[in-house]
């Protein structure tokens, strides 16, 4: 039975339920209604492996990690400017005006970027306004 909602850490509607049951209280995301079944508790008759979502995190699969997992990956994190020189500069497409703040590697070539808006390539030109991080 939906008892009711909530935010989980992520932002995310998520819905209070209270199995009939066992009295288990267990949230569900995205939100769901009245009309949720089963329960989420393991030690419940009700309870089905396949709508546990958690269970998907229990297969050892290194490209699945729960939430709490990831503190131990934190201190690996490395800055992608220390080994990307890149530049940041405003540009402009001379086929539909479109005009952006660009972010790219040194290396590349204006004659290389590619319009959001209009999508072609080989028209993007630099307005000669400087960006810096001040």
């Amino acid at each position: 039975m939906k008892i009711g909602e909530a935010v989980n850490l992520h932002g995310v509607p998520t819905s209070i339920h209270v199995c009939d049951s066992c009295e288990s209280q267990f949230t569900v995301f995205p939100a769901a209604g009245d009309d949720w079944g089963g329960c989420m508790s393991e030690k419940c008759s009700s309870y089905d492996e396949d709508r546990d979502a958690d269970k998907l995190f229990d297969n050892n699969d290194p490209r699945i990690q729960r939430d709490d997992d990831l503190a131990e990956i934190t201190d690996n994190i490395i800055d992608i400017e220390a080994n990307l020189p890149h530049r940041v500069l405003e540009v402009i497409c001379v086929h539909c005006m479109h005009r952006w703040i660009a972010v790219a590697p040194v290396e590349a070539l204006l004659r290389d970027y590619e319009c959001h808006n209009c999508r072609k390539i080989a028209g993007v030109i630099s307005t000669g306004q400087e960006m810096t991080n001040e």
